[in-house]
């Protein structure tokens, strides 16, 4: 997979994502704080240059099941993640180790 595969995979994960909350207002308020999870997410590999993609992500990522979605994956993953009280889905460290853990643990 390449880095503009994956990122939009990602970015169609993300805004079927959004339109579920788009479509009901009460879907979106009750799980705001997922969504702006989602947006992190997104953005951050929307950010991913060449250079980062190949020495930190080409081994890791894989190959990608079109019918799995990335973006809620890597939330869900952090919720289950070890003690996600300890890390800091905003810090750009934690996010990278959270979404390595992802990677390695579901492809």
């Amino acid at each position: 997979m390449t880095l503009k595969e994956l990122q939009e995979k990602i970015h169609r994960d993300y805004e079927e994502l959004v339109n579920k909350g788009n479509k009901d207002y009460l879907y979106f308020l009750q799980h705001a704080y997922a969504f702006a999870h989602y947006n992190e997410i997104d953005d951050f590999f929307d950010g991913l240059n060449g250079d980062e993609w190949e020495d930190d992500w080409t081994e890791i990522v894989g190959v990608i099941k079109e019918e799995v979605n990335i973006v809620e994956g890597i939330y869900n993953s952090w919720l289950n993640y070890n003690h996600p009280e300890y890390f800091n889905f905003f810090t750009y460290g934690d996010l990278i180790d959270i979404m390595k853990y992802y990677f390695k643990h579901t492809y």
